[in-house]
């Protein structure tokens, strides 16, 4: 509560008083706060000077030594509510201003009147070395000025968008700014602000404050506070830890606080009394008959001299700095972090390689060094310099350090790249066993490399004959990717063989031009190929017997076993399975049988299914079947295709197909031998590529086929992987072009499978040709699956019966049946 008093009687009344202390003091009218304490601002914690000094209100400022020796004498007239004592002035508030005065009592100065709403609760302040800071306990606001009144901000910070603080009494130390609630709010907190306005939060509350903190104080580990009401000294750490409300107890009417470095000082009653920084060992110093601020006399904040950077590691220009490297600057003196400053590491071409804010735990402390760790390690032999915001770092008296705004202040080279690629793994690894006759050799090294012409990579068997020897240089068999190199033999390996690998000394080498040692040990890198696994199949085929009538060929019931899995074909009639292209003749296969007569009939090979081997049936009046057991059914060896890809082994030698999309269409051709696939749907239309260009195929689709630059006559198989399954085998036409379609029916894992088609080239070199397909569709989540293609259907471009010159074929060899 606030209370006015007779003006007149009170002048009089304090004369009387200045008589009879045989002191001349002038005296001022004024608005006097009698029953309740309204906080201040205070500076960070002093040094313990020569001189005190107390508010007396209009009664002015008095000062007295800090041992008690000697009398209390007036140093100045102006109105003294809450002080600050630093660099040679004594800053002090009342009457709705800010003044400051000399030391010695001369050059006596109002700085500015307060502003806004309630310029009369223009309360405690604190200094530092740049600025005023001050307070109002009713607008909830604290403002800030140059040292000499000008620059006026009154809202510099303003405490009603958070927690509503009344921050009427603040103490500067480090970064902060800590205050105290006084009398005009319930909250009675003790809370901290950073000097750059951010914040607040709330350090402690002191609930039995009555008449609210009165004074407020710090040094550079705790925040004091007084409690007018119950004559108690609080505490809390800066951090907020270890609060307690009765540091000090049994104190009288105590109004203001004050903490240097040796001791704490009270101003109790009027009185003057010191005690020690542990709150023990109360002294009394000197009566002084004032009982508002106090203020110690600090050099603390006359410190205007910057701090500057006296060395850093690494220094200006050095050279061959480490990779991980930190980077320590040095400065004249300790100092600490400011919230909202950057460090900046660029690179010397001006890239930015990163932004370290200053208070990010990025950058640690000890004294006068900061030490800045990048989140990242330099790269080899590349010039760096180091950028600082302009006072990103402070001295205890809040004086910034300038920063560095030069490219060439703070700069320095990394070290060079001594350190040789390694082979970190391969596939095959070594010793590694099944490994794929036509896999290639991957090589993945501990950094990024690159061929060096003249050296080379040879594999050899285990026998030590040499299978291959391959330029690294080579674009065709080496292909180099980051740290990657891929080794694509020109043949295949053999089944049951071993191998290893060498590789020239400096055959790759990384950027700095530190070369691989290479490979000259037999057993650096070797590996062991598959065995040969082929697959035999049988079928049984059952003729019906007849009469002496002519039986329409038609396919049989089968039964087929290929890799472990059972199909079953339809009996249906041969005409029904073959699609009949534009100018193609289709013949029907047909077998006459007399009874009783016994004629030994053999029936020409069927083009149209997977049990189409040649084979001899017998047909008597006294038979009503025959079983028939078919030679081996071996899969051919298939060079790997991922999906959307083709590969083909062509005279032995791996051929990379081309691929090219258009009009939801693969084409994949190569010098020698090209064809045209397309999905399409039950009812003929095409079914389209998805999103990678890949074709999908699902239970109700069909695959489309045509094939360019074979041997006319020649056979052509065609096949599904990963299991080996013989979807059936075609003649190639007399123009060397035959096309059909396949259908998909049952019984194969959806995934990435290959389409395998056999046959012979133009120019009579065996050809097999892998197409990367997926089986199976995972829209929404459902999955089909198992499908499997059913038989082959083809057109072949010329007549399906060809002379017997050209239907002449060997017994099927047996081939790989690898996956």
């Amino acid at each position: 509560m606030v209370y006015r008093t007779n003006s007149t009687r009170l002048h009089v009344l304090l004369q009387k008083i200045a008589c009879l202390v045989g002191a001349s003091l002038l005296v001022l009218s004024f608005l006097f706060v009698a029953a309740q304490p309204s906080p201040r601002f205070v500076s960070a914690a002093v040094v313990d000077g020569n001189t005190i000094f107390v508010g007396c209100l209009s009664s002015g400022i008095k000062k007295l030594a800090i041992d008690g020796s000697g009398t209390v004498t007036s140093t100045s007239s102006n109105y003294g509510l809450y002080l600050a004592a630093s660099g040679g002035y004594v800053y002090s508030t009342g009457l709705s201003a800010v003044w400051r005065v000399n030391t010695d009592g001369t050059g006596s100065v109002k700085l500015f009147d307060g502003s806004g709403t309630y310029p009369s609760y223009l309360r405690g302040m604190a200094v530092d070395s740049q600025y005023i800071y001050f307070g109002n306990d009713y607008s909830k606001q604290i403002g800030r000025a140059n040292l000499d009144g000008t620059s006026v901000d009154y809202n510099w910070a303003n405490l009603t968008s958070s927690l509503n603080y009344a921050a009427t009494d603040l103490s500067r130390a480090s970064n902060f700014l800590f205050f105290g609630e006084g009398g005009n709010v319930s909250g009675k907190r003790i809370g901290r602000i950073g000097i750059d306005g951010t914040g607040p939060i709330t350090l402690a509350t002191d609930a039995d404050a009555g008449g609210g903190v009165a004074g407020v104080t710090s040094d550079n580990n705790y925040v004091y506070w007084v409690d007018f009401r119950s004559g108690e000294i609080g505490r809390v750490g800066q951090d907020g830890s270890g609060a307690t409300d009765n540091f000090i107890t049994g104190l009288s009417n105590p109004w203001d606080i004050e903490v240097t470095s040796s001791h704490i000082y009270v101003l109790e009653n009027g009185t003057v009394v010191r005690f020690n920084l542990d709150g023990t060992g109360k002294t009394t110093i000197q009566s002084t008959g004032c009982s508002r601020g106090i203020a110690v006399e600090s050099s603390q904040f006359s410190d205007v001299t910057a701090p500057t950077l006296s060395s850093s590691v690494p220094a200006d220009n050095a050279t061959g700095v480490g990779l991980s490297s930190n980077i320590a600057l040095t400065f004249s003196e300790t100092v600490t972090a400011v919230a909202g400053k950057n460090i900046v590491i660029k690179k010397s071409d001006g890239t930015t390689v990163e932004t370290i804010s200053a208070t990010s735990a990025q950058v640690t402390f000890s004294g006068s060094t900061a030490t800045v760790n990048p989140a990242s390690n330099f790269d080899y032999l590349t010039g760096y310099y180091v950028l600082i915001d302009a006072g990103a770092f402070v001295d205890a008296a809040a004086n910034g350090y300038a920063g560095i705004s030069s490219t060439t202040a703070l700069n320095f080279v990394s070290a060079a790249d001594t350190t040789a690629p390694t082979l970190s793994s391969s596939t095959p690894a070594d010793n590694a066993t099944g490994v794929a006759t036509a896999s290639n050799i991957s090589l993945v090294f501990s950094e990024n490399v690159t061929a060096v012409s003249g050296k080379n990579i040879v594999i050899k068997k285990s026998d030590d004959t040499t299978v291959e020897t391959i330029s690294v240089t080579d674009g065709g068999r080496i292909s180099v990717s980051g740290s990657t190199v891929t080794i694509d033999p020109t043949a295949a390996f053999q089944y049951s063989s071993s191998y290893y690998v060498l590789i020239d000394a400096g055959a790759f080498r990384d950027s700095a031009s530190n070369a691989y040692a290479g490979i000259s040990s037999s057993t650096a890198l070797n590996f062991s190929v598959v065995a040969d696994t082929a697959t035999t199949s049988t079928s049984t085929t059952t003729i019906p017997s007849s009469t002496s009538s002519t039986i329409v060929g038609s396919a049989p019931t089968t039964t087929v076993v290929v890799a472990g899995v059972t199909a079953t074909t339809s009996t249906v009639p041969a005409s029904a399975l073959l699609p009949v292209a534009g100018g193609v003749t289709t013949t029907t296969v047909s077998v006459s049988v007399t009874k009783p007569s016994v004629t030994p009939t053999t029936a020409p090979r069927s083009v149209l299914s997977s049990n189409v081997l040649p084979m001899t049936t017998t047909t008597t009046t006294s038979s009503t079947s025959t079983s028939t057991t078919l030679p081996p059914v071996v899969a051919p060896q298939a060079p790997v295709a991922s999906p959307g890809s083709a590969t083909a082994l062509i005279g032995g030698k791996k051929v990379q197909m081309s691929v090219v999309r258009g009009n939801n269409s693969l084409e994949i051709s190569s010098a020698s031998i090209q064809m045209k696939l397309q999905v399409v749907d039950k009812a003929g239309s095409t079914v389209p590529l998805d999103a990678d260009g890949n074709a999908v195929l699902s239970q109700d689709s069909l695959v489309k086929y045509s094939i360019t630059g074979a041997e006319p006559g020649a056979d052509l198989e065609a096949w599904l992987f990963s299991e080996p399954f013989k979807l059936g085998t075609v003649i190639v036409g007399e123009d060397g072009k035959v096309s059909g379609l396949l259908p998909v029916n049952s019984q194969v894992p959806a995934g990435d499978h290959r389409l395998v088609f056999k046959t012979r080239t133009a120019t009579g070199d065996d050809a097999t040709v892998s197409v990367g397909v997926i089986v199976g569709e995972t829209g929404g989540g459902v999955s089909i699956g198992l499908l499997i293609f059913g038989t082959l259907i083809a057109a072949v471009m010329a007549g399906l019966i060809l002379p017997a010159t050209r239907r002449r074929r060997k017994t099927r060899e047996a081939v790989d049946t690898r996956v």
